[in-house]
């Protein structure tokens, strides 16, 4: 009987406060990973937002640029050709920012 009571076969509290301690940090890492990647995932969803709105806005032309940029562009169209004479016609920016598009503006212009 002096052998089993000799046996000491288990962990020690030593071993078992380091097997808490490496898991309390693994789960502290795994939900800072899990929070950045959704910080990551909110901003870009902001983004997409953003640029889809102003690639509607500009392609749609739905509203007119914010700022107001394109209110006082001319753009003026010459050639080289004999006979041809040079025209100038305004143009009207339409989008937001990060996605532009433009068109001739009303009443100027052939």
């Amino acid at each position: 009987m002096s052998s089993k009571l000799k046996d000491q076969r288990g962990e020690t509290l030593t071993e078992v406060l380091a097997a808490v301690l490496v898991s309390a940090i693994s789960v502290a890492l795994l939900f800072g990973g899990v929070m950045a990647s959704a910080s990551v995932e909110n901003q870009a969803r902001k983004w997409d937002t953003a640029y889809y709105g102003a690639l509607s806005a500009a392609e749609g032309r739905a509203e007119m640029a914010t700022p107001p940029v394109g209110t006082g562009f001319k753009l003026k169209v010459t050639t080289n050709a004999p006979g041809v004479l040079s025209q100038e016609v305004g143009i009207q920016v339409y989008g937001q920012k990060g996605a532009w598009s433009y068109a001739k503006a009303e009443g100027t212009g052939p």
